[in-house]
């Protein structure tokens, strides 16, 4: 297991390092909070690009457009809330990993400034508030380039989002996919021991900001890789999984979504 896991390390370096253009979506998964907000306004989110960016696809979750069908999706700038781009979510639209997108003529989008994005359906729609425990609960994956900053809401119309709600929390619902020029820093190295007790310890040095562990069980075309969240056990120098027991073949990679 050890010698294959160390070739997977190989490969994973060779996939996961790139300095190119590349697509991404903001928010690539969720889980649903207990708390709902309805709302006749529009509802969202302020967000912090990390990198230079351009929004090529506006989006809502297609469990919104089924629910309360056509949705319009906005993105505004923070400062002056000047509309940057619209469009209107059916339920015909394209859809990518529980997003419905409509494509949209590029948006230019500058790191560090902030940006809202918000849902709005004509009759009202109830959207999933999502923040940090013990007040909330839910939470969401986001793209490593791009930081939440709050909730954003406006009660009534199809309108900027202009009250923002505490910091950490989001109202789910709108979503954007982007393309940047994204320089990857070297991958850090996976390193495989034996424990001793019938277990191994996957690691690999910190810091390794935007890594997320993967794991597959077979390295047969299509291989089938299925993420390892964080939290990872940590110190001040390294991050780690205990794998026990330690049975089967098991392969590991670190990957940037």
């Amino acid at each position: 297991m050890k010698r294959l896991a160390q070739i997977l390390v190989s490969l994973a370096l060779a996939w996961s390092s790139a300095d190119a253009q590349s697509s991404f979506e903001a928010i690539s998964s969720y889980t649903a909070g207990s708390v709902n907000a309805f709302t006749t306004g529009t509802g969202g989110w302020v967000f912090q690009p990390q990198v230079d960016m351009s929004v090529t696809n506006l989006g809502c979750l297609e469990g919104l457009v089924s629910t309360y069908g056509p949705v319009n999706i906005g993105l505004w700038a923070d400062q002056g809330g000047v509309l940057l781009a619209s469009t209107v979510i059916q339920p015909t639209n394209a859809l990518f990993n529980g997003t419905r997108y409509a494509t949209i003529s590029p948006v230019p989008l500058s790191s560090g400034h902030l940006y809202r994005i918000g849902a709005y359906a004509p009759g009202g729609l109830s959207l999933n508030l999502i923040g940090p425990p013990p007040d909330y609960d839910g939470s969401v994956t986001l793209s490593p380039y791009v930081s939440l900053v709050s909730s954003a809401l406006i009660t009534n119309g199809f309108l900027f989002p202009s009250s923002s709600g505490p910091s950490g929390t989001l109202l789910l619902g709108a979503n954007f996919r982007f393309s940047a020029n994204v320089v990857y820093s070297p991958p850090p190295t996976l390193s495989i021991t034996n424990s001793g007790t019938n277990s191994v310890i996957v690691s690999w040095p910190l810091p390794a900001n935007g890594w997320v562990l993967e794991q597959t069980s077979a390295l047969v075309p299509p291989i089938s890789w299925a993420p390892i969240s964080p939290p990872y056990q940590t110190n001040s120098s390294r991050a780690w999984i205990v794998v026990s027991p330690a049975v089967g073949n098991r392969f590991y990679r670190l990957y940037i979504p």
